[in-house]
């Protein structure tokens, strides 16, 4: 066991950066083999050295991403510091969710998602069972295939779990609905959710079956 994870066991662990919104043809085998279809970048399986790169793009590709939808003090005041140390628990707790990177030669890590098991109390069709429970990516790497990839090995991972439908919550900007409906998912339902004193879209998209996600079927 890492000791740092040893270290906070037995701490109660509310991972904030990723309830709600703090957290919106690649084939991987978990036990370490990766194989990418975007030259020069690979998924992993994240580990407590990743923390820090993680929280920097979760702060950065919030900043770019919100601005001029979320209130500027609010993105003013979101911590590096604290977004590591919630990433850093995150990775401490154990195997019921995952979170994978992508990693570009020579650059690092330029983004992230993470996904798991519905989180309790989310207003969704219990139909859909896994959660991707947040997918973030610095603004100068998007539009490259890289969420796409993401997405895609969150859904392979929930399947190895169990869980073949998928549903994951996003700030409703410009950009998320159009993504999402490009992978296949479907509206499932909006909501307000209130931020910095600013009251926002909050939307669900899910996938009954998100092995389309991983087998090539579906929107391309």
């Amino acid at each position: 066991m890492d000791r740092s994870c040893a270290a906070r066991r037995h701490e109660p662990v509310v991972p904030q950066a990723t309830r709600g919104p703090l957290m919106t043809n690649l084939q991987v085998d978990f036990r370490g083999r990766e194989v990418g279809d975007v030259r020069g970048v690979t998924i992993r399986a994240a580990d407590q050295k990743d923390a820090t790169a993680i929280a920097r793009v979760h702060i950065d590709s919030w900043r770019t991403a919100y601005r001029g939808l979320v209130p500027d003090a609010y993105l003013a005041q979101i911590s590096y510091e604290e977004s590591e140390g919630t990433w850093r628990r995150i990775l401490c707790e154990g195997d019921d969710k995952r979170l994978l990177v992508a990693e570009m030669d020579d650059v690092g890590v330029v983004g992230f998602a993470l996904g798991g098991r519905g989180r309790t109390g989310d207003p969704v069709d219990p139909a859909y069972e896994g959660e991707l429970w947040g997918i973030h990516i610095l603004a100068e790497h998007r539009r490259q295939g890289i969420g796409r990839m993401l997405v895609r090995e969150v859904a392979r991972w929930l399947a190895t779990q169990g869980m073949h439908s998928m549903f994951v919550w996003f700030l409703h900007d410009a950009a998320a609905p159009h993504f999402y409906r490009a992978l296949g998912g479907q509206h499932l339902r909006t909501t307000k959710i209130e931020i910095g004193g600013a009251v926002l879209d909050y939307t669900a998209y899910g996938w009954l079956d998100a092995t389309m996600l991983t087998n090539g079927e579906g929107p391309p």
